[in-house]
């Protein structure tokens, strides 16, 4: 059996995966206005703290992920990867110039792979 705690929490986690409110009430089988009211008491019973260490590991695995298309210069990926820098920077206050070097890189291939691009536009 579903208690109301439990509904809150479901209708909190739906609502932050990005399901409207319509949505999440014909999933709960309930009104519109009663899940936001659950929304509202799912936020002041979530369990769940910010965890930094957590964060930071969601971010490397980012990171880590984009990055075989980042360090083939693609731009956007690059754009995402130094965001994706520029947010764990800021979580670990003890690094000191490592996004500074990284952005540095970062850049240094993207332009070598613009060159790259260009040299095959213009064999073509």
């Amino acid at each position: 059996m579903t208690t109301d705690s439990d509904q809150a929490l479901r209708a909190l986690d739906l609502a932050t995966a990005g399901l409207s409110v319509a949505k999440i009430a014909t999933m709960l089988d309930t009104t519109p206005k009663e899940v936001k009211a659950l929304i509202k008491a799912g936020k002041k019973q979530d369990p769940r703290d910010y965890d930094p260490d957590v964060e930071a590991r969601r971010l490397d695995k980012m990171s880590a992920a984009l990055w075989p298309l980042a360090s083939q210069g693609d731009p956007e990926t690059v754009g995402v990867v130094v965001k994706l820098m520029e947010r764990r920077d800021t979580m670990d206050a003890t690094i000191d110039g490592d996004l500074a070097a990284a952005v540095k890189a970062t850049t240094k291939l993207q332009k070598a792979h613009r060159a790259q691009v260009a040299t095959r536009a213009d064999a073509e």
